[in-house]
């Protein structure tokens, strides 16, 4: 959803895109997070339990410049932002107990392979940001069951909002093809880890 800063989020349209959408068998249940700190852990968790998916791919929004295949999330909110509530959870744990970071289990050489063939920019990151993205990313990671299959994070360029129109349309089909690009890549890992 929207958040402080960005009245339209990049994410929203390309993931309601494949609401519906199938790949390897897998059919696409995409889910609209909102941008609060427990909202959207919340919502994600709850998400996984009644979907039981092969494979969650969060979208988050990044810098402007490549896709960031992200590697790891850490179990700390340290962005300075506050959400669509108002709240911000400045240098707090997300979990208590929870391991210092969790790694991405999405099949990221196969999706940046995916996204180059398309000359779409991507590069792998170790920094998923300290919002609510890193924190959907880690709690994600955490619910889903080691043998259920794969998740992750992949945020996306974000966009100046004093481009042009022109601009603005290249890069909406540039995240629709990157989204379906990735959520394949990642549908495809998760079945056959699945059935393996």
């Amino acid at each position: 959803e929207a958040f402080p800063g960005a009245p339209e989020s990049p994410t929203e349209a390309p993931v309601r895109g494949l609401q519906g959408f199938r790949v390897a068998g897998a059919r696409v249940q995409a889910l609209i997070l909102p941008v609060d700190y427990s909202g959207a852990g919340r919502k994600v968790r709850n998400a996984v339990k009644r979907f039981n998916p092969c494979a969650v791919v969060c979208f988050g929004v990044g810098p402007q410049g490549p896709f960031l295949l992200e590697r790891r999330a850490r179990n700390r909110d340290v962005d300075h932002r506050k959400d669509v509530d108002g709240k911000c959870c400045r240098n707090s744990p997300i979990h208590k107990n929870g391991a210092a970071e969790v790694a991405s289990t999405l099949p990221l050489d196969v999706i940046r392979a995916r996204l180059t063939a398309a000359e779409i920019p991507s590069v792998a990151s170790d920094e998923a940001g300290g919002y609510v993205d890193n924190r959907v990313f880690y709690e994600v990671v955490q619910c889903m069951p080691p043998d259920q299959g794969v998740a992750g994070l992949i945020r996306m360029p974000g966009l100046s909002s004093k481009a042009d129109l022109a601009t603005k349309a290249r890069y909406r089909m540039q995240a629709s093809t990157a989204v379906r690009l990735i959520v394949g890549a990642a549908a495809e890992r998760g079945v056959v880890f699945r059935t393996a």
